[in-house]
């Protein structure tokens, strides 16, 4: 992943470190690095033609580059914690505002994340949000879907 990607995403890392602390080791700077290397971040709600789970640190930078070229994320709320009986795992709420880069047209989406933490970095992401939220504002989902299979050709 670029350099102008992981800026991109700083403050949702910023936004992970307040809400798991200690949970993450402190040399995990960025989302890519917090991950385990077999790491799976599963979106249950994702639409069909979207993309419904990554799994590992280099599928995650691909996913993260192309979402860059659809999504301009402006700001991330403080999180709102939950921890869980599992020591392992903390739900964090939080709402993201943003802009679709080939619209210019604003968003604001709420997450429900379930994080699962291991040995000080994230093995499970589970991201939920509304999938109907942005889909105007990043020129439907037929665009995205077209962007990324196009992208995944040689």
């Amino acid at each position: 992943m670029s350099n102008d990607s992981e800026d991109k995403l700083s403050g949702f890392a910023e936004l992970l470190r307040h809400g798991l602390g200690d949970l993450l080791t402190p040399e995990a700077t960025n989302f890519i690095e917090m991950m385990t290397e077999d790491g799976v971040v599963e979106f249950p709600y994702a639409p069909d033609g979207a993309v419904h789970s990554v799994t590992g640190r280099a599928e995650l930078s691909s996913y993260i580059e192309h979402l860059n070229g659809v999504i301009e994320f402006l700001s991330f709320s403080e999180p709102r914690v939950h921890h869980t009986t599992d020591p392992h795992v903390v739900i964090l709420e939080f709402t993201a505002q943003g802009r679709g880069v080939k619209t210019g047209e604003l968003f604001k989406q709420t997450y429900i994340s379930v994080i699962t933490v291991r040995d000080g970095h994230i093995e499970y992401y589970r991201d939920y949000w509304n999938p109907l939220i942005g889909l105007e504002e990043i020129g439907g989902l037929e665009l995205s879907a077209a962007e990324q299979h196009a992208e995944a050709r040689p």
